[in-house]
């Protein structure tokens, strides 16, 4: 979506100005050049074998990667002011709509298949992410799934008539709530060291107990947690 929403933004872009269209060709050639000169670079190694950049092979190689990107950097700086012109003429408003709009479909309980809690902490994480690459000026790198995560609760009071955020200690401690029936500590060992608080959590599933798919947690109680504190937000880490 993150990539979708670039394209979009560059085509309205182009649409808008032909001159900021043929400054971004200029850029893509020129990107495309740099990455050809890094081929060359890696090839030269192998063939010297060496990465010894005072070899005189590779140190000219490199100039030429230097040379590139000192004419990267002018195309982008002339790009700067083009790109503002473009922005004042496309409809800024409905590009952001359509991404919103996007973004709330997949991280809803039906499309995503997981814990609307967990999606919407996903999603924040995120936005975080993306604000920082738009404000660097970065490129944002996704990697494929390798099993680690998180799942994300929130600790909630709930009675006829109205809904509360955050419970004391003892409550979490004596599973004294309910929290959609998500997330629920079922008991404490204190027969070791360090006490280990049982924790029942339902990690995936629809509004049937049927589809619901539970997972015991041993949490190591380190260092006891303040009695007058309250908790709001949870996280069970999966590493």
């Amino acid at each position: 979506m993150h990539r979708e929403s670039r394209e979009n933004w560059d085509d309205a872009r182009r649409a808008a100005s032909i001159h900021y269209s043929e400054k971004m060709d200029e850029l893509e050639k020129k990107q495309e050049e740099i990455s050809a000169a890094f081929d060359a670079l890696r090839q030269a190694r192998m063939e010297e074998g060496t990465k010894d950049e005072s070899n005189p092979r590779l140190k000219s190689e490199r100039a030429v990667i230097n040379r590139l990107k000192r004419e990267q950097g002018e195309i982008f700086a002339e790009l700067k002011p083009l790109r503002k012109e473009a922005d004042g003429k496309i409809d800024k408003k409905a590009l952001n709509d359509e991404y919103r709009d996007k973004c709330k479909q997949a991280v809803s309980v039906k499309n995503s298949r997981i814990y609307s809690r967990t999606a919407e902490q996903i999603y924040a994480n995120f936005r975080t992410a993306r604000d920082k690459a738009f404000k660097d000026n970065a490129t944002m790198r996704f990697h494929p799934f390798d099993g680690t995560g998180y799942f994300q609760f929130r600790c909630r009071k709930k009675d006829t008539s109205i809904m509360v955020d955050g419970i004391s200690v003892d409550e979490f401690l004596s599973a004294n709530f309910q929290e959609y029936m998500r997330c629920a500590v079922q008991g404490i060992d204190e027969e070791k060291t360090k006490p280990r608080i049982r924790l029942k959590a339902v990690l995936t599933g629809g509004r049937t107990k049927a589809s619901k798919i539970f997972h015991d947690f041993d949490w190591i109680y380190h260092r006891p947690l303040s009695p007058d504190c309250q908790i709001q937000n949870g996280k069970i880490l999966v590493l």
